[in-house]
């Protein structure tokens, strides 16, 4: 309530003196009798309605520290009320009445006296409240614990600058921007130089003893930030980025979080984003039981996160590791106190016990992200790839077909694209006996076929940061060798999206640019990681046992579409023989435990077979 008076008294004394001085300036300091009478009579009025007009545009309601642009053309608006007032009784009143009749030029010098003196007062409350409050962190460059240089001059780096000049835990020294746009070197922004072009980096750094350099591009594309990279690890410097105007604007992020450049920064593309709008998301899950299988590992646990914000009735949240699941339900239960989440210890190959999980509490919609996925690893352990990741599978489906589920999605994997090994065949056998179950069942069906994700546990990624930490040799299978990549959000995401697209077994791919070559991933992580390619040894091993050489997303006989979202293709179901697929399905279960892997390795991949022969027909 005072700092309201405060504000009210303030432009009391601003109109009174603008009216005044207007008076003033339009006679040559001394108004003659009746225009000093006429002064007199008004001045009262002309502060009461001004004032008046102010609380009926809610100037009072704008915080003066905050001043802004828009709070100048608001101040505007409402000056021109009584200024529209003067000009209309000039018009249309007799000359008997000019007492009302106010000189058009004094109401004009008026108008100006009036709007500018009420800006200047709240410029002046902002640069007071700035002084006060940043003059004890605007370091000098003695006492900087870093000398800075800003890459980009954009609304991200403006930002970043006046976060970082106002902000007492970082004490840096700000030495100006660097911009390959259309600022050009002398511009000042901010009270901050242009200094020059990237390519001046190595020039700047030197002269002015920069201890660290922040990318602060406006959606910077992988490419940029990787030739920015290249040119800081030559000279050398430190070099960090800024969070992007998307996750600023959510509020995932905060400006002054500067972190060192992620892996994931490096894709080799944008990050794709793929969101419904918040009501159509709404709609497909709101107070819907949804269970997710595998919710104790990455991707899994991502889904159920991503899920728990759009308000089910239930999560019911399935992993046979016990740990990873505590793990899962613990953070789900600090970030979302209110989700109703339900963990349940339970194994996808016990059929029993998932038909209980199923009677007990009738899930609507189902996320099978359970699945053995280590290439190398199942293939020494075909037995069980083959029982959980086909037969764990088929019982998650039948049980799903027998209960109340409406939707259910799948995770598959591009190894089953031609597939040469154990994990690939496994997941081309799912994929096709949810295309058969979608043909036969009221639920409806999808799949989505991912890359690598890039921070999953046991992926390469992990591997890389954990070698390069013991300083031991990185491994790689080939130099020559390539992955698609995508993140945890967006796979996440995809999964999500698929699961209000799928209808008959589609398979849903997200279009992942081009692929990555892992030499070229392990060099990048070396110089993220503050070292250079000679600290850390490259050994390449060879391919191993069911490694492919490159990975592909599409099957040759695969007809892609494009759906609503640009990023997200979908290929809809091929003609398969599903009478001989049964029959190897049989075969393949009978040979599970029989001991002969040789066979069972055999049958496997004819169960594969039989199904690409008829695609190939087609």
């Amino acid at each position: 309530m005072k700092r309201s008076t405060m504000k009210v008294a303030g432009d009391a004394v601003v109109y009174a003196t603008a009216f005044v001085m207007a008076y003033w300036l339009r006679f040559d300091g001394r108004p003659p009798d009746f225009e000093f009478l006429q002064m007199s009579v008004w001045l009262p009025i002309v502060v009461a309605i001004r004032l008046c007009c102010n609380a009926a545009f809610g100037i009072y309601r704008r915080v003066w520290r905050y001043v802004s642009i828009m709070d100048c053309i608001a101040l505007a608006a409402s000056t021109s009320g009584m200024a529209a007032i003067f000009v209309i009784l000039r018009m249309f009143l007799t000359p008997k009445d000019q007492i009302f009749r106010i000189a058009l030029g004094v109401s004009a010098m008026d108008f100006v006296l009036a709007v500018g003196g009420a800006c200047a007062l709240r410029i002046a409350t902002r640069i007071y409240y700035e002084y006060h409050e940043g003059r004890h962190v605007m370091v000098s460059r003695e006492q900087a614990d870093a000398r800075v240089i800003l890459v980009g001059a954009g609304t991200a780096g403006i930002m970043a600058a006046t976060e970082i000049r106002s902000t007492s835990r970082l004490r840096w020294n700000v030495i100006g921007f660097v911009d390959d746009g259309s600022q050009r070197p002398g511009t000042v922004i901010h009270g901050l130089p242009v200094l020059g072009a990237t390519t001046d980096l190595p020039r700047l750094v030197r002269e002015n003893n920069v201890d660290k350099v922040i990318l602060t591009i406006d959606r910077a594309s992988a490419k940029e930030i990787r030739r920015i990279i290249e040119i800081c690890d030559a000279i050398p410097v430190r070099t960090q980025i800024i969070p992007g105007l998307f996750e600023l604007l959510e509020g995932k992020e905060n400006i002054s979080q500067v972190r060192d450049v992620r892996i994931d920064d490096l894709l080799g593309r944008e990050v794709v984003r793929v969101t419904e709008s918040a009501t159509e998301m709404s709609l497909s899950f709101r107070n819907k039981v949804i269970l997710v299988s595998g919710a104790g590992g990455s991707i899994g646990g991502e889904i159920c996160r991503q899920l728990a914000m759009l308000s089910p009735r239930m999560l019911v949240m399935i992993d046979k590791d016990e740990n990873s699941l505590f793990e899962t339900m613990l953070e789900l239960r600090q970030r979302f106190p209110f989700a109703n989440a339900k963990p349940m210890i339970g194994d996808l190959r016990n059929r029993e016990r998932l038909a209980a999980i199923f009677e007990n509490l009738c899930p609507e919609v189902v996320f099978h992200a359970a699945a053995h996925k280590h290439v190398p690893f199942m293939e020494e352990n075909l037995t069980e790839a083959i029982e959980n990741n086909v037969f764990g599978t088929l019982n998650l489906l039948h049980c799903s077909e027998d209960s109340s589920v409406g939707r259910f999605v799948m995770l598959s994997s591009d190894k089953a694209v031609n597939c040469v090994n154990v994990i690939g065949a496994t997941k081309r056998i799912a994929e096709l006996y949810i295309q058969q179950s979608a043909q036969l069942s009221r639920v409806k069906y999808a799949c989505v076929r991912f890359g690598n994700v890039i921070g999953s546990r046991g992926s390469v990624v992990p591997i890389f940061q954990k070698q390069i930490l013991a300083r031991s040799p990185i491994t790689i299978t080939h130099p020559e060798a390539t992955r698609y990549f995508m993140t945890i959000p967006e796979a996440s995401q995809l999964v999500i999206q698929a699961a209000t697209l799928g209808e008959k077994g589609e398979i849903f791919i997200l279009d992942m640019g081009k692929p990555i070559r892992i030499l070229d991933l392990a060099r990048d992580m070396i110089r993220l990681s503050g070292l250079k390619e000679q600290d850390v040894e490259v050994r390449f091993i060879g391919l191993r046992p069911g490694e492919k050489l490159h990975e592909e997303l599409i099957h040759a006989n695969e007809q892609t579409r494009q759906t609503k979202f640009d990023k997200i293709l979908v290929a809809d179901p091929i003609p398969i023989d599903f009478e001989r697929f049964d029959a190897n399905l049989q075969d393949l279960r009978h040979r599970l435990y029989s001991g002969d892997e040789k066979t069972l390795r055999k049958c496997l991949f004819s169960t594969v077979d039989a199904a690409q022969l008829r695609e190939a027909a087609h």
